[in-house]
């Protein structure tokens, strides 16, 4: 940052008059849009027990990191919910984790099956994934051959002590006529170690667990598994099964992503042949024998006809299977679903890939051989994003009406029939049916190749149905035998692979049109930008010569916007490309604004604090409320992505209504400098002036209705100001009613009618003499409605208009006013060790005075590569804190957290909270921070409350 000081003061106040015209123009087009309040994160203990597979925790030249599919399920868990952890016992077995659940030592742990103890001690989450019990037995072990059960009898397996799946074993054993004996280990590197060593023929083991130079031989007890929680804990299990609900609406069939991902690798890679099977595979291969092979040819993308070809899922991983095992076939490609039924019921081909064995009666009990399934078909509900409510409508394919609906959703709406899943799809984007119901991969395909965006699909919560390749009773039976051992030695990602391939989104052409309907704020932006730059450009300049120099700018910009939007029309990356360009500007103005920002408001808090003259401390007053209304609507431009999610959220608190009119007031009454109108307030006496409310946003309808009615009145007119109070619902509530009425241009009746609509506008030279968009009222309607409000406006041309703002609002006690006002904890802070990285003198003397008035002691560093260097050389424990800047010289922020966190042989260096507290405020910044290894994110100007939450959550004070 450059720190040089400006001599020329003349300069200075153009530049500074240029960059505040700048602030107050952007201000002007979004003048009442706040953020959402983030809820308060919580950090919990969970279970983290070593399960090859499953929890891994590995070091690499970046640190130590974490992997398996329990370790991404909580990866995923934690982008939905407001959840951190603390892994704990990684050095402990499954049955010590279950104890230390039951004593609180831990709150969460995964992988549990339901059993009916654990059903009375502990409480489930929605289903996580599926697995099934394994016996294994070391590779090259060729006494023991796949689902050759009678060469299992008299078996010595290891199991571990306690585990669920001893009793599976017995009830495998039992069904299928073997004896065995078994040896119990207290974990699972014990039980490894054994097979290794043969003291055991086999081991039984959860399928979820990586197997190293072993080889399956029989897969049985398959059930679902969760997370568990102790039954008091009913909040936590409500957050956990929420944040699994979004998982299931955002991140696609990520169960069966997992479980490709992580355990395909776990299946032996032996392939051994009786000598019966080799027997039928050379009598193919000469064309003694020959293979012909179908599925249904209208299930995009399980499976479906391209060019006349077979293509989808199915069939590619039926092709991958048949060339493990060397065996030559041909596919016969039906012309509609009839003509697959006709040859499955009159056996014309010899394998059919895709059977469910237990609803086909396409094959009878006599001539169905299967092998076990190999890909679940799970059901999705496919609607538009902005659809909300009941639903009404479904479309279905013939045959397939009431496929994924529930008997009570079947009941109470109407099912219309389409030829087919894709034309049924085509209903839902086409906006005549609510929603439909198709399998998941058919719906993930549909949604990522929509153009336009608007679709979404959510997986429904109920059996999925299971596929298995089945041959016709003429076909040699070893050719199931076959299929099912190369099913079991497949090592490959090739059905994840599939699923990606066919369900991935096709890039399409995207016009200007398009690109403009999906992003309609990326145009208001970019205009509202070229539009700021050249007001800068002629305030400072302040000639004629100068103002024909930014015309011929602007004009050369908007030949080169022209230009980029002729591009946009042939080419998404480069819509992208200007989206990212768009970013970069809003998140440099954010930084650049946000530091000076940070020293007004943290010298003016500082000076408050301080003795000072009534008149002097009410003018401070009046900075702080300014600035921080200052800061509200420099947030409300920055922050465009947050204004298009739509994420506000009404959180009233206690306030005192009174001193929020007072704020109100403060701030039109500098909208009136310069101005010669007459400006008259009533306020009606409350008894009690402290109420639930958002004091936020109440403030911003407000001021903006007023400041409205300032620009829109000319001099020698009159502003009218009035408040009073009616009853409520009960006793405990009341409704605050605002009254804002003018003498200005006021608006004909044509345009009364739509005066709350986006970019409403009375007529054009309204743009040029007054400025704005036209949201303001849009916006103002929307924070009144989402405060449980009402408004309405009168008005007549060239005689003036009044707006009635009515607001409900519950009383509160003056304790409650008071303990929310007061900060807690301060106390609780005195003696905390804090290394400060901040590169910015300003910056860093407002948080070192801060810090120490609660008692804490600061150790600054100048850039991230000094606070490495603190770090390093101070011993473990110095520190119990640090607040990292990231935009600093030599290292940023992000480096250094890296850089600590990687630091060998220091306990603290993994364990010590690292909080990140930067003027960068994006959402996308906040997950930077996390991803770079700290704990929380502070966004500048710091709110001295914020902080001592943050820090007293991080050190559990």
């Amino acid at each position: 940052m450059d720190k040089r000081i400006v001599r020329n003061t003349t300069w200075r106040k153009r530049i500074v008059t240029g960059i505040l015209c700048l602030v107050v123009f952007m201000t002007m087009l979004l003048p009442a849009t706040v953020y959402a309040s983030e809820a308060e994160t919580k950090t919990i203990r969970v279970g983290y027990f070593a399960f090859p597979g499953y929890h891994e925790v590995y070091q690499d030249e970046d640190g130590t990191h974490g992997r398996g599919y329990g370790f991404d399920f909580l990866q995923l868990l934690r982008k939905y919910t407001n959840l951190n952890y603390q892994y704990i016992g990684y050095e402990n077995s499954w049955q010590e984790m279950q104890e230390m659940l039951r004593s609180g030592e831990i709150d969460m742990v995964t992988s549990a099956r339901k059993t009916s103890q654990r059903e009375k001690e502990f409480a489930f989450s929605t289903s996580i994934g599926t697995s099934n019990a394994e016996l294994c037995v070391r590779s090259g072990d060729n006494r023991f051959v796949l689902n050759d059960y009678s060469g299992f009898d008299g078996m010595t397996i290891g199991v571990l002590s306690g585990n669920s799946r001893n009793g599976d074993l017995a009830a495998l054993a039992q069904e299928k006529g073997f004896s065995y004996q078994t040896v119990e280990y207290a974990d699972e590197s014990e039980l490894t170690e054994a097979l290794r060593n043969g003291e055991v023929d086999g081991i039984v083991a959860s399928s979820l667990r990586k197997h190293a130079d072993e080889k399956i031989v029989a897969r049985f007890a398959l059930e679902e598994f969760y997370c568990i929680v102790r039954k008091e804990d009913a909040d936590l299990l409500e957050e956990i099964n929420r944040g699994i609900e979004q998982m299931d609406q955002n991140e696609g069939d990520w169960r069966n992503k997992l479980f490709y991902k992580y355990t395909t690798n776990n299946l032996g890679s032996e392939l051994t042949f009786t000598p019966e099977e080799q027997a039928y595979i050379r009598a193919v291969q000469s064309g003694e024998k020959s293979i012909t092979a179908c599925a249904q040819p209208d299930r995009d993308p399980y499976s479906y006809v391209k060019n006349g070809e077979l293509v989808g899922i199915i069939p590619d991983y039926f092709a991958h299977l048949m060339e493990m095992a060397g065996l030559p076939y041909t596919v016969m490609v039906a012309e509609n679903r009839a003509q697959y039924y006709d040859w499955v019921n009159n056996n014309e081909a010899d394998v059919y890939m895709d059977i469910n064995p237990e609803r086909s009666t396409l094959l009878n009990e006599d001539s169905g051989v299967f092998t076990d399934p190999y890909i679940q078909l799970t059901m999705s509900r496919v609607t538009k994003k902005d659809f909300s409510g009941e639903i009404q409508t479904v479309a279905g394919a013939y045959n397939q009406m009431y496929d994924g609906m529930d008997a009570d959703i079947a009941k109470n709406v109407q099912v219309i029939a389409f030829d087919s899943r894709i034309e049924a799809l085509q209903a839902v984007k086409d906006g005549t049916v609510d929603a439909c119901y198709v399998y998941t991969y058919m719906a993930e395909k549909f949604v990522n190749q929509d153009p336009d965006g608007n679709l979404i699909f959510h997986i429904v919560n109920m059996p999925a149905s299971e596929l298995s390749i089945a041959i016709r009773p003429t076909t040699d039976h070893a050719l199931i035998s076959i299929l099912s051992k190369c099913m079991e030695a497949d090592q490959s990602h090739i059905k994840d692979e599939l699923v990606e391939k066919y369900t991935q989104y096709v890039q399409p052409d995207v016009t200007l049109a398009m690109f403009v309907r999906n992003n309609p704020w990326f145009l208001v932006a970019l205009i509202a930008v070229i539009l700021g730059v050249g007001t800068v450009i002629v305030v400072i300049l302040g000639s004629n010569r100068r103002i024909r120099k930014v015309a011929q700018e602007r004009a050369a910009l908007a030949a080169s916007l022209k230009e980029k939007n002729a591009l946009l029309e042939g080419s998404v990356q480069q819509a992208q490309s200007a989206n990212i360009a768009k970013t970069t500007f809003l998140n440099h103005m954010s930084h650049d604004i946000r530091t000076p920002m940070n020293a007004i408001i943290g010298f003016t808090n500082i000076a408050l604090r301080h003795p000072a003259e009534p008149e002097v401390r009410s003018c401070l007053e009046k900075i702080g409320e300014s600035s921080e209304h200052l800061l509200m609507l420099i947030n409300d431009v920055l922050d465009i992505s947050r204004i298009e999610s739509g994420k506000t959220k009404y959180t009233p608190v206690p306030v005192d209504i009174t001193k929020v009119i007072d704020a109100v007031l403060d701030i039109t009454n500098g909208f009136l400098i310069d101005r010669s109108l007459s400006f008259t307030v009533h306020r009606a006496k409350l008894d009690t002036p402290y109420v639930l409310a958002d004091a936020v946003r109440i403030r911003e309808v407000l001021v903006n209705i007023l400041s409205n009615a300032v620009k829109f009145t000319p001099d020698g007119g009159s502003i009218r100001f009035g408040t009073d109070y009616r009853p409520g619902a009960d006793d405990r509530h009341i409704v605050v009613r605002y009254r804002i009425a003018d003498t200005g241009v006021g608006m004909s009746e044509e345009f009364l009618e739509k005066v709350f609509d986006d970019f409403a506008q009375e007529e054009t030279g309204a743009r040029t003499q007054y400025k704005g968009t036209g949201l303001g009222m849009a916006i103002t309607k929307q924070y009144v409605e989402l405060m449980g409000g009402a408004i309405t406006v009168e008005s007549k041309k060239g005689s003036g208009s009044a707006f009635t703002v009515e607001l409900p609002m519950e009383l509160t006690d003056m304790e409650n006013f008071v303990q929310q006002e007061i900060p807690q904890r301060k106390d609780s802070l005195c003696g905390i060790r804090v290394l400060l990285a901040e590169d910015n003198d300003l910056n860093a003397e407002i948080a070192e005075i801060q810090l120490e008035e609660l008692g804490m002691t600061v150790t600054r560093a100048a850039d991230g590569k000094q606070a490495v260097g603190l770090f390093v050389d101070s011993p473990a424990g110095t520190f119990d804190v640090i607040l990292m800047d990231i935009m600093m010289p030599q290292m940023n922020g992000y480096e250094a957290t890296k850089a600590i966190r990687r630091i060998q042989n220091r306990l603290d260096a993994l364990a010590i909270p690292i909080i990140a507290m930067t003027a960068n405020a994006f959402a996308e910044d906040v997950q930077a921070s996390l991803d770079a290894g700290m704990n929380g994110h502070l966004s500048k100007p710091i709110v001295m409350d914020e902080v001592i939450k943050t820090i007293a959550r991080n050190l559990d004070r």
